[in-house]
């Protein structure tokens, strides 16, 4: 599945993508607005749903963002592909008329980083096998690497501003593990069931504080220094491009 976060009528919400069986143009539906539209589907004297009402997600109200959406686990997973699919045979064979303002078409809305405000930003740094040290062929089991702050998030679209001094500007594309049900002193062989999907994160850096210490510094720069000085220019506005899709 393919999730958003994205702004429509002025208001911040998130959904589920699906191509429409009837336009096949691409729309996002809100998952509680969604559901609350079929549920009243279902009422209606003529509605073939009634026996069953659809219920998806425990009777609890959805979420309002992402985020919290993503802490409920493999329970928030499994209602949002239930009503994904229910979706689909609906929008087949069903009044789509019932669905105005659950969905949006893809044009219509601006959409954000998936995760547009995560609780923690975290870059791994050099995660592989050590550089020519064939005889040490492990993964670097402490993370090393650096955050970045809320400010550098950006979503599709949206601009990378770069400062004029910022002249050895570089970026490459990375990808983004989106943590989804919490957790603590998780181990290795559990770590994957708190991955909730992946993303596109566009790793930008620029060198300008990197340049000042080589030329302030009497010498050469120690690993720290010139680690600090690389990790700075990753943590400026904007250079955190993130999206456009959360794919579970």
């Amino acid at each position: 599945m393919r999730f958003a976060t994205f702004i429509a009528d002025n208001s911040k919400r998130f959904g589920f993508l699906i191509n429409h069986p009837a336009t096949c143009e691409t729309w996002v539906f809100e998952p509680e607005a969604t559901e609350m539209r079929i549920r009243r589907y279902a009422a209606l004297g003529t509605s073939a749903l009634r026996p069953s009402q659809a219920l998806f997600l425990d009777q609890r109200p959805w979420p309002d963002t992402l985020t919290d959406f993503l802490a409920l686990g493999d329970a928030g997973l499994t209602a949002a592909r239930c009503l994904h699919d229910f979706l689909l045979i609906f929008l087949q064979q069903a009044d789509q008329a019932m669905l105005a303002g659950a969905g949006h078409r893809l044009e219509d809305i601006q959409l954000l980083a998936p995760i547009p405000c995560p609780r923690l930003c975290f870059g791994l740094v050099d995660n592989k096998p050590k550089r020519n040290v064939l005889t040490r062929p492990i993964l670097h089991m402490y993370p090393q690497g650096h955050q970045r702050p809320l400010g550098s998030i950006v979503g599709p679209g949206q601009p990378m501003v770069i400062p004029e001094a910022m002249q050895h500007f570089l970026w490459n594309p990375e990808l983004g593990v989106i943590i989804g049900k919490g957790g603590k002193d998780i181990s290795l062989d559990d770590a994957m069931n708190h991955v909730a999907g992946y993303t596109v994160v566009l790793d930008a850096a620029h060198d300008h504080y990197l340049d000042q210490m080589k030329t302030q510094a009497e010498g050469d720069l120690d690993f720290f220094e010139a680690a600090t000085g690389s990790w700075l220019g990753k943590k400026s506005d904007t250079f955190c491009a993130m999206g456009p899709y959360l794919v579970t």
